[in-house]
């Protein structure tokens, strides 16, 4: 919870902490008056039960006051005359006709039965051995009570009382039943739902009144089960049970001097009524005002997050501007939170929100202020904050004077719905100001140099244009006049010879503007592997070999180095030679001297990682002028002075190798000098594998005669005509040639030969279900005695240097490109297979 609603908890704090000590109060006042009021009123209910024994013995005082008369005057008299007409007498005597008929007087006298009211049903003669005379004439002048039984004759609860003469033993005795029984106090006066119960000496329910809604039966169960747990003393502390309603009652009881029991239950709800509806409304009370505490607590809370987050974000803003105002919307005042310390003085103590405008407008220019004062009016911020924005602003030049500022005014609307409230900024951005121009400067300048070089690449596809028709109007031209016009042998070799120069100019251009294309897009694979520089270089410049001794030139190749084995990406090393030496054979002359160095420039030392290497390409061509050497590196840039017009380039060599080299963090230097050579260096650190081979001597070249009779070729191309014109050019050469269409076939043939059979496989690399470098996988890792050891050459219009040097990688010995070169064809297959004896 953040800090400021912790304020306005402790604000509330002393709110709450009275709450709660009047709740814990009104509880514990809750349990003691409860408690209070239970006692009491339990002293209250033994009275109760008291008082209803007395009424009780009071009732019955009647009965036994006529009894006590009438066996007075039976006492009194002598002798015993008519005894029905003496009872009858007696009973009008004592006016006994005010009873209820079922009040039944009857006594023993001198051993006769008698009753006043000539008992015809009574069929009892049997009197000495019921329980009212036993017990009579055993207590001597004492008035007994019989326990309750039902009469045989009435079928009602009955009590009987009887009393035996003070001089004889003549006893008399009276019924009283439940139904003529009227007690002396009626449980009306009891609270709702009581129940009043009258019980017999011996516990049998003899009058009850209840609203329990039970029958007869029912209740006298239910009555003799509350007798049972009074006389077994199994009632609860709190002296209570629950009746057949569940109401819980409590139960006071008490026996009169004639040991009947009066038992008074009253609902335990009935005590605590008016003390639970106190309860409640104090509950009531407390609960609303916790409620209102803490729905004032909850809107404090609404409401300071709102200024929360304004605070925020005024706190957040005053760390970047240098002048704030809180605004008013509704009110169209506002609040200063930062002021400005130039305009402090400008602002008169007021806070209308215009004359804050008015403030700020001071210091623009006219056409500005007016479009401030719109743009920032109290009509046009409701406006925009309708639209559902969260801010806007702009930019303008504050004037001081001479000089000026940029400034940066921001409105900040997310607050203004829930409070009316917007936040106006103000900040200065002269140096950002001043970074944009530069950036914007950058970008014209980038911009101008992007459309120069555009101009320039126009410039280069134009020549390109002109470049690439020239052979091929050469090839078209001379072709025809080959078919058409060709008289002698002499005439046609001659047309074939231009135009194969017009073929290899056309595939120069090709490969170049490939190259261009693969640099444009980044398709460069810098993947670093481990390989031998010295056979990288042998590889790369064996096609070399053939150019010179087809442009009579005299080249040659040396190494001094110790560590051969590096860390680098192959095709790059194979790129930049072929890039040096294609300009070294391009821009010389006949007899001319071109050579290639590898030089280690430092032995490797213990713990040493990395060692430069030094490739030097010389050669005692043409040369360059100073000029042209300073733009060497400028993408489609060529020299066409001194006669070079002739020679086919496309500017793009030198800025291609400079680029790989600077990415192996390597360095490049040219010197030049016009009609006396060049000489390129190029120095590069690459990282030493551990492992360390011997130098291997170069297969001595005879340039003059290349005897190829007897070699066994397995050509392996899945096009026919290519498969024609290579077979041609085998055959010319006395050399047996065998086919196999794709690479399944070549792995089959070879797999399937004899020893020795091959003397050379030249593999194509783009066939259907296997392709090259997959067949020379397979066979390299073949069962074939001469797996290991049969030259395998790769010849395929993949001609990138990443695709000679996968092929390198594959197992094959060398690369031939796609169109093939025949001079090229012919001292690979010499130089891979001269060291053997010809068949």
């Amino acid at each position: 919870m953040h800090s400021s609603s912790k304020q306005i908890l402790l604000s509330y704090r002393s709110h709450i902490i009275m709450l709660i000590i009047y709740s814990i109060i009104t509880f514990f006042g809750y349990v003691l008056v409860r408690t209070s009021l239970i006692n009491n009123f339990t002293k209250i209910g033994k009275e109760v039960a008291n008082f209803y024994a007395m009424e009780e013995e009071k009732s019955f005082s009647i009965y036994k006051a006529l009894l006590n008369r009438i066996s007075l005057l039976i006492d009194n008299t002598s002798g015993l005359p008519d005894k029905e007409s003496w009872m009858e007498d007696i009973f009008t005597k004592i006016n006994i006709s005010k009873f209820d008929q079922n009040l039944e007087l009857y006594a023993v006298i001198d051993d006769k039965f008698i009753t006043g009211r000539g008992w015809e049903h009574f069929k009892d003669p049997d009197y000495q051995n019921a329980e009212w005379y036993q017990k009579a004439a055993a207590a001597s002048d004492e008035i007994i009570f019989t326990d309750v039984y039902i009469d045989n004759f009435t079928h009602l609860p009955t009590i009987t009382i009887a009393k035996s003469m003070e001089n004889s033993n003549d006893v008399i005795a009276l019924d009283i039943s439940a139904e003529n029984y009227s007690p002396p106090a009626k449980s009306s006066f009891l609270p709702h739902n009581s129940n009043y119960y009258l019980f017999g000496v011996n516990g049998n329910l003899f009058y009850f009144e209840n609203d329990l809604g039970l029958d007869t039966g029912e209740i006298t169960e239910h009555a003799e089960d509350i007798y049972t747990k009074i006389k077994n003393q199994t009632l609860t502390t709190d002296r209570y049970i629950i009746d057949p309603h569940g109401i819980k009652k409590l139960i006071f009881y008490a026996k009169t001097n004639d040991n009947l029991l009066v038992i008074v239950t009253i609902p335990h709800d009935t005590l605590l009524h008016e003390l639970n509806q106190l309860l409640v409304v104090t509950l009531f009370i407390i609960f609303t005002l916790f409620l209102i505490t803490f729905i004032n607590i909850y809107f404090a809370y609404k409401t300071n997050k709102k200024y929360e987050n304004i605070t925020k974000t005024i706190t957040f803003l005053g760390n970047i501007y240098y002048a704030i105002f809180l605004v008013d919307t509704a009110r169209g005042t506002f609040i200063t939170i930062k002021y400005p310390e130039d305009l402090i003085n400008d602002f008169n103590k007021s806070n209308d929100y215009n004359d804050l405008i008015d403030v700020a407008k001071k210091t623009m220019e006219k056409s500005v202020a007016v479009e401030f004062s719109n743009s920032f009016s109290l009509e046009n911020i409701l406006k925009v904050a309708e639209e559902g924005t969260d801010e806007f602003g702009g930019e303008f030049k504050r004037i001081l004077g001479n000089d000026f500022e940029w400034i940066s005014i921001r409105m900040f609307l997310e607050h203004i719905k829930d409070n009316n409230t917007a936040i106006l900024c103000f900040k200065k951005i002269t140096q950002e100001k001043e970074v944009q121009m530069r950036q914007y400067e950058l970008l014209t300048s980038a911009v101008d140099n992007a459309k120069k070089s555009e101009k320039a690449r126009t410039d280069f596809f134009a020549r390109m244009s002109h470049d690439m028709r020239t052979p091929l109007n050469g090839i078209i031209g001379y072709t025809e006049l080959g078919i058409n016009h060709s008289t002698t042998m002499e005439e046609t070799k001659d047309y074939l010879n231009k135009i194969k120069l017009s073929s290899h100019q056309l595939l120069e251009l090709v490969n170049y503007i490939l190259e261009l294309s693969r640099i444009e897009k980044g398709n460069v694979d810098e993947t670093k592997t481990k390989i031998n520089i010295r056979e990288i270089i042998t590889h790369c410049v064996q096609p070399f070999h053939s150019l010179a001794l087809t442009e009579i030139r005299k080249f040659s190749v040396q190494f001094d180095i110790q560590n051969e084995y590096i860390l680098a990406p192959a095709f790059k090393l194979i790129q930049i030679l072929n890039n040096l030496l294609s300009n070294a054979f391009k821009y010389s002359n006949k007899g001319d001297n071109i050579s290639v160095l590898l030089k280690q420039l430092q032995s490797k030392k213990e713990d040493q990682k990395q060692i430069k290497y030094q490739l030097i390409v010389k050669d005692t061509g043409r040369g360059m002028t100073k000029e042209f050497l300073e733009k060497i590196f400028i993408p489609y840039q060529r020299e066409t002075m001194f006669g070079a017009k002739d020679i086919l380039g496309t500017g793009l060599g030198m800025p291609i190798v400079q680029n790989i080299v600077t990415s192996l963090n390597g360095e490049i230097n040219i010197d030049s000098e016009l009609n006396v050579g060049t000489k390129v260096s190029v120095v590069i650190p690459f990282d030493i594998s551990e492992e360390v081979s011997a130098p291997k001597d170069m297969v001595k070249i005879n340039t003059n005669e290349i005897n190829l009779e007897g070699v066994t070729v397995l050509l392996v191309e899945d096009n026919k005509v290519n498969m024609e014109i290579a077979q041609k050019l085998l055959t010319f050469k006395g050399m047996t040639v065998e086919k196999a269409w794709n690479g399944e076939e070549a792995v089959e043939a070879f797999i399937h030969s004899e020893e020795n059979h091959f003397d050379i496989i030249l593999m194509d690399l783009q066939m259907p279900k296997l392709n090259g470098l997959e067949a020379a996988v397979q066979i390299r890792h073949s069962s074939h005695p001469n797996a290991k050891t049969v030259p395998i050459v790769a010849v395929s219009a993949n001609a990138f240097t990443e695709d000679i040097a996968r092929s390198l990688q594959a197992g094959m010995n060398d690369h031939i490109s796609k169109p093939l070169d025949i001079a090229t064809l012919y001292q690979t297959i010499y130089t891979h297979t001269s060291c053997k004896e010809k068949k």
